[in-house]
This record gives structure tokens, C-alpha cells and sequence, in this order.
């Protein structure tokens, strides 16, 4: 039997006996296998081509007000989703969260609004939770005065599968403070996460 140079499907020599339907066989099976190895290899690379062009994507909201109350660190939670391509996101357990589906840096912009009953210090942070503990990144701070307020809170941060993050409130007015929801047509407190690589 002789054989191809690149994938060594077998063919007949002029010297083996004559028996068409064996070597038909034998080179249909050849030809199965390195079709089948191909097929394989294709569906893998579409997978992962895919994930970079539809990268995890999520946009987050409040329905309604939250009370954020004095000198206490309040996670604020999140009970409305635009998008979440990845299901990082759960509106109904543990809502304020959002867990990492597929490793990467991600960027965190959250536009928060609300309203001061009196003048104070103002801090909003991301938590992330992992194998190693919680690490407390940067977000925004400000004083500010009585009133209504807008602040947008930035980070990046490193998350591996099943790592998540949270984003912590925290104010120093002496009486508690409201962070809008939509209530107010779309223009209370978002937060969009968006992976942007994973080198």
C-alpha cells in the first residue's frame, strides 16, 4: 500500500492484489478521521474567536432608592439588569454582586446619584472577593454638600473564574443618605462592567 505525503491516507500500489471495496474502506476511514480532527480544531478556534469579539458585558441598575446609612460600610445592590452577556449577574440572590464567568481585566464605571440630607464625606469602593481574601480597590470620594449629588466611581481590577465584585458605600453625615434608583427616567445609580483582555 502506498500512502499520501501530508495526511498518509493509504492507497493501493500497482503490486497489491486487487480487492476494491478493502481499499475504498480503507481510504474512506482515513479520510473520516482527518476530516474529523479538522472539525475538531475549527470548533475550537470559532470558540475562542467568539470570545473575543463577544466579550462578558454587563449594565447594572437600582429600581428604587437604597438608605445608606452613617459611618457604616453598605453594599449597594443591584435589583435591574440592561445586559449581562455572561451571567455574572443575578438580580434576585446576592444582587449586589458580580461574579467573574471568564478571567481577565475588567473595567468598573458606576454612576452613582443621591441625595444629602446634610453635608459630609462621600466614598464609594470596589470589593473584590477571591481565593486570597478581599482586596478593596479605588473608586471615588468626595465632600460633599446638602443636596442632591453625582459622583462616578472607576476601577480596574484582575478577576479570575468565579471571582466577584462588589461596589461599598459609605458617608459621613451623621443621617442617612438615599442613592437613587430609576425612579428618577433613567438617570438614578448604573454600573457597567466590562472585560477588557486577559493579559
Amino acid at each position: 500500500m502506498g500512502s499520501t505525503p501530508n495526511y498518509s491516507w493509504q492507497y493501493p500500489a500497482l503490486t497489491d492484489p486487487p480487492n476494491v471495496p478493502q481499499h475504498l474502506q480503507t481510504l474512506a476511514d482515513a479520510t473520516d478521521a482527518t476530516v474529523k480532527n479538522i472539525d475538531v480544531r475549527l470548533t475550537a478556534a470559532e470558540g475562542a474567536i467568539g470570545g473575543m469579539f463577544s466579550p462578558p458585558y454587563a449594565a447594572l441598575a437600582k429600581v428604587g432608592p437604597q438608605p445608606i446609612d452613617p459611618n457604616l460600610s453598605t453594599t449597594v445592590y443591584w435589583d435591574e439588569e440592561y445586559a449581562d452577556t455572561a451571567n455574572g449577574h443575578d438580580e434576585f440572590t446576592d444582587n449586589a454582586r458580580y461574579t467573574a464567568q471568564r478571567r481577565g481585566r475588567y473595567l468598573f464605571v458606576a454612576t452613582l446619584s443621591g441625595t444629602l440630607a446634610a453635608p459630609g464625606y462621600l466614598q464609594f469602593t470596589f470589593r473584590v472577593t477571591n481565593n486570597d481574601g478581599v482586596f478593596t480597590g479605588w473608586g471615588a470620594a468626595l465632600n460633599a454638600n446638602a443636596g442632591d449629588f453625582a459622583v462616578k466611581a472607576v476601577e480596574f481590577s484582575w478577576l479570575n473564574v468565579g471571582d466577584y465584585v462588589e461596589l461599598i458605600a459609605y458617608q459621613t453625615t451623621n443621617q442617612t443618605m438615599f442613592l437613587k434608583g430609576n425612579e428618577t427616567a433613567h438617570g438614578g445609580s448604573q454600573w457597567a462592567i466590562s472585560w477588557m483582555g486577559d493579559t
